[in-house]
């Protein structure tokens, strides 16, 4: 039964760990089409006339589950040493010729996110002063398992006594790969002396892998041998075959919408402005999976014994789905509910203000909240970051300090230099090894725009303001 308990979350953290927000794609007035999901009105907002972007990705993680002890990611990506779990005796007998992990015994609720994303060539451009239209692709993989019980920490289950009873707090749990093609359009238009800037996105969502684990209520489990699972409860159970050879096919289709408003307040400096504020409201869609997945739904109307030798050779959910199935509901198929499920999209509300301190120099602040729609949902994380900045439309080198899932303290840099972004929002990680490095996070872009870097450095030289283009 313990393996039951822990196996969706193992699975998709094992599928997900090769992947926030990634603030040098999004905060800089250079940034370009790169932020358009994040803030569908910025580039209209901003002073470029086209930008071109040849391929942009990033890659985030972070679990409260596991850790790995004394390593940086450079050490786990460039070095040849294996990766080992923590022997029994908490230390004795390890070698500094391996790298080594320790699951986490957690005291509260555990939080685990990752998030993928690969935007391959994108374009905006203005039409006249008044309008823009972008287009994008992006390639995307996003997890979420939050205020998850402390008690299913792989420590706790391991110590779980005979005859004790454990209750378990409802539990969400949420994988999803998909793929998004999206046509971007902004307007905007000047009240009083601000410039107001209104866009959207809207996108078609190709499903290609999934899966969901939520249980409603509190779930009251005793283990004795066999396992006591107490009455009226339920388990909501779906996914794809990505167990069974884990491919990119399209299995599902959806719609999603972003929208954005950026407020400018002009400055007669020499600044671009005397401060921006941008609200949006990102990733609101679904996705309908229809093909090569499995939903299921356990009900136990009454105290129910679990032989735990049942799932002694359960390998992956499908196995588990129809062991328990038979074990609950004295049927291998009476939880199956059909091969069609919704996965809803990480909803997140964003709102960002930038102010200039003087030429070339800003201080950013930013909140991203997570809304929750449904509970087969992806959750995003929260998070509220403060940066400062130097930004020309050449070079950028920003530092930020963020306050991830309203308890991590963590800080991050980046820099842009020409056509190239390169950040982190947790830097540390990349290099410096960590006591217990338990996730990380970085992200790039290459970009062409229509700057100009000869003339910009005359007009930088002559300390004239960047062009406004409405």
């Amino acid at each position: 039964m313990k393996k039951l308990l822990i196996l969706p979350i193992v699975v998709v953290l094992i599928q997900s760990l090769q992947a926030q927000s990634q603030l040098g794609l999004q905060t800089g007035n250079y940034s370009g089409n790169v932020a358009l999901e994040y803030n569908p009105a910025f580039f209209h907002a901003g002073p470029l006339k086209w930008d071109f972007s040849i391929i942009s990705g990033g890659a985030f993680v972070e679990t409260d589950y596991v850790y790995v002890k004394d390593a940086s990611v450079a050490n786990l990506l460039f070095s040849d040493k294996a990766v080992l779990e923590i022997p029994v005796d908490d230390g004795q007998g390890i070698s500094s010729q391996n790298i080594y992990y320790q699951f986490v015994d957690a005291v509260r609720a555990m939080n685990n996110s990752a998030s993928v994303f690969l935007m391959g060539p994108s374009f905006s451009t203005r039409i006249g002063r008044r309008f823009s239209i972008g287009v994008f692709a992006k390639q995307r993989v996003a997890f979420s398992a939050n205020q998850i019980d402390n008690d299913l920490s792989f420590p706790s289950l391991n110590n779980w006594l005979l005859g004790a009873e454990k209750e378990f707090l409802p539990v969400r749990t949420t994988g999803l790969m998909w793929g998004e093609v999206a046509l971007n359009f902004a307007t905007g238009q000047r009240i009083g002396s601000k410039r107001v800037s209104f866009g959207g996105n809207v996108k078609f969502l190709m499903g290609q892998q999934a899966l969901y684990v939520f249980s409603p209520s509190t779930k009251a489990i005793t283990v004795n041998g066999r396992t006591t699972i107490a009455d009226d409860n339920e388990l909501y159970l779906g996914f794809t075959d990505f167990e069974q050879g884990f491919d990119l096919d399209q299995k599902g289709s959806g719609l999603g919408l972003d929208l954005g408003l950026v407020i400018v307040e002009p400055s007669d400096e020499n600044r671009l402005y005397k401060w921006r504020f941008g609200v949006s409201l990102s990733d609101l869609g679904f996705i309908n999976f229809k093909q090569k997945g499995e939903a299921h739904h356990f009900y136990v109307a009454d105290n129910q014994f679990i032989q735990n030798a049942s799932f002694d050779q359960v390998s992956d959910l499908a196995s588990m789905a129809s062991a328990l199935s038979q074990e609950l509901m004295n049927d291998p198929n009476a939880s199956y509910l059909g091969n069609r499920f919704t996965i809803f999209t990480p909803t997140a509300i964003h709102a960002n203000f930038d102010y200039a301190l003087k030429s070339n120099f800003y201080v950013n602040g930013s909140l991203t909240r997570r809304v929750i729609l449904n509970p087969m949902q992806v959750q995003k994380e929260n998070q509220l970051s403060v940066s400062v900045r130097y930004e020309t439309n050449f070079f950028e080198l920003g530092i930020p300090a963020i306050l991830y899932d309203d308890r991590n303290l963590r800080f991050g840099l980046w820099f842009r230099f020409g056509p190239l972004t390169i950040g982190s929002d947790h830097i540390s990680t990349l290099f410096v090894p960590q006591k217990q490095l338990s996730g990380s996070d970085v992200y790039f872009a290459l970009r062409i725009t229509d700057l100009n870097f000869r003339a910009n450095a005359k007009k930088q030289s002559r300390n004239t303001p960047d062009q406004c283009y409405w």
